[in-house]
């Protein structure tokens, strides 16, 4: 049967008190040490009570006793009685300005007590006398980024670079500063360095990938995210940040497999289902894009964008009613966002509702009058409409705005040859022809020239075959 280690503990330490106490009463010449070493021994094991019993019979036979009044000071830190630590300290200091462990437990003491400013004091003074303190530097240096003092604390850790002590640590503190007063540039040299130093840490390669995503440098930042997951690979936080430097890169499936990674983990992580859907959305796979535009809109019914992002999907795969539900519900959600209004005069014109067309792009129109499409969209309208008027000023001024030309041109040839100008409309659509690559647009062009060919021949045949019957006529009157 295996014996209780925390009673067999207990007994050893008993064994060893009592030898102790033993040797302080047999041996006169040994006592005064025997019983320092008691008092240690009491005071390590949580017998406080007995070990200040041992110091107070010790400072009693000598008040001068220096090992003992050490001893008290850090029993007395152990039993949170710092206000009496910190004035046995200053009281031995003032008798013995030199002795560092005197500066080591008032340091210690002030920590203990929180507060920082007297903290820093105390370790300036410390340095005062030990400049060569490498560890005490590195705590000033921290205890000023506490207490916002920025420019010192990057004064110490220099000291400490200069001195060569613990490189990668120095380098990722400086970091910190650089980075929390927005200088990022610096930051990331000191991160660099750190990693170069020491490679493999999580929190510097995290810092690293942050930066480089702050900056806009999605690409860095993407990579510098795949080494911080050789290090940390399930960790969610790790994941978050590659996906949105992999979203921002363009690299949209990477994104989505770290947006997957944190929903089997948190499935109710709204943000992060609303990203996936996003990434899902750009890399082509509508069909998962649309699942989770779903999901997406279950969480938060009013997501104006998740509404437009599933129209989008739903108009490409020709479901025209329920895109246009969507991006019904888009327009009310978002009222000053321009692409619902497009898409929906877009959608009313292809249905024929032309009235409806040509009131969508007049909001659109209100809210962006200077956008050369809803001049574009109004022209299509009022042509729709035989409004011709109105139709040629919208488009005349969709091409003072920049719209490029073949757009225009081919609207103009629809209007002129709908207004029965197809002088004016071959005019128009040989222009388009002549600054336009696009294939299939080149074949819809050539096609609308081709009509306009085939109707004058047979308007002209028409002519012809009318001047002849005429002709016919008069003949027989003659």
């Amino acid at each position: 049967m295996m014996k209780d280690p925390v009673k067999l503990r207990e007994k050893k330490l008993q064994s060893r008190l009592e030898s102790l106490m033993r040797i302080a009463r047999t041996d006169s010449g040994r006592r005064t040490s025997v019983l320092r070493a008691l008092a240690r021994l009491c005071r390590r094991n949580g017998r406080v009570g007995q070990a200040r019993r041992v110091l107070d019979h010790l400072l009693h036979q000598d008040p001068l006793d220096l090992q003992a009044l050490l001893e008290m000071i850090r029993l007395q830190l152990d039993c949170g009685e710092t206000r009496k630590a910190l004035a046995l300290c200053h009281s031995l200091q003032r008798g013995l300005p030199g002795m560092e462990i005197l500066h080591s437990l008032e340091v210690r003491t002030l920590e203990m007590m929180g507060n920082r400013p007297r903290l820093i004091q105390g370790l300036q003074a410390y340095l005062g006398r030990f400049p060569e303190r490498p560890r005490v530097r590195f705590r000033l240096a921290t205890c000023l980024e506490a207490c916002s003092r920025p420019a010192e604390a990057l004064e110490q850790y220099e000291s400490l670079l200069e001195g060569g002590y613990q490189l990668s640590r120095v380098h990722h503190r400086m970091a910190g500063i650089q980075y929390r007063t927005g200088n990022l540039k610096p930051a990331l040299a000191h991160l660099l360095e750190a990693e170069r130093l020491e490679p493999g840490r999580a929190r510097v390669r995290e810092g690293i990938a942050r930066i480089h995503y702050a900056e806009g440098d999605y690409l860095a930042a993407r990579d510098a995210a795949l080494k911080l997951l050789e290090v940390t690979p399930g960790s969610e936080d790790a994941h978050r940040l590659m996906a949105r430097s992999a979203f921002g890169a363009g690299d949209y499936e990477r994104a989505a497999d770290s947006y997957e990674f944190i929903l089997e983990r948190n499935p109710d992580a709204t943000a992060e289902r609303r990203e996936l859907a996003e990434a899902l959305y750009f890399s082509g796979d509508h069909r998962d894009a649309a699942t989770e535009f779903r999901k997406v809109l279950k969480m938060e019914p009013k997501n104006g964008v998740a509404h437009f992002r599933l129209a989008e999907i739903l108009h490409e795969a020709h479901f025209g009613d329920q895109a246009e539900w969507h991006y019904k519900a888009a327009r009310e959600l978002m009222p000053d966002a321009l692409s619902p209004l497009q898409r929906l005069g877009d959608l009313a014109l292809k249905s024929h509702k032309h009235r409806e067309a040509l009131t969508h792009f007049l909001r659109w129109m209100m809210l962006d009058p200077a956008n050369p499409g809803v001049h574009l969209g109004l022209g299509k309208a009022y042509r729709m409409l035989r409004e011709v008027s109105s139709a040629r000023r919208h488009l005349q001024r969709a091409e003072e705005l920049g719209i490029p030309d073949t757009d225009v041109f081919h609207e103009r040839a629809l209007l002129e040859r709908s207004c029965g100008r197809s002088t004016l409309a071959l005019a128009y659509l040989e222009s388009a022809l002549s600054i336009t690559s696009n294939s299939r647009l080149r074949a819809l062009l050539t096609h609308e020239v081709r009509e306009i060919h085939r109707d004058r021949t047979r308007r002209r045949a028409e002519a012809e075959a009318e001047a002849s019957r005429s002709r016919q006529v008069w003949k027989k009157l003659a």
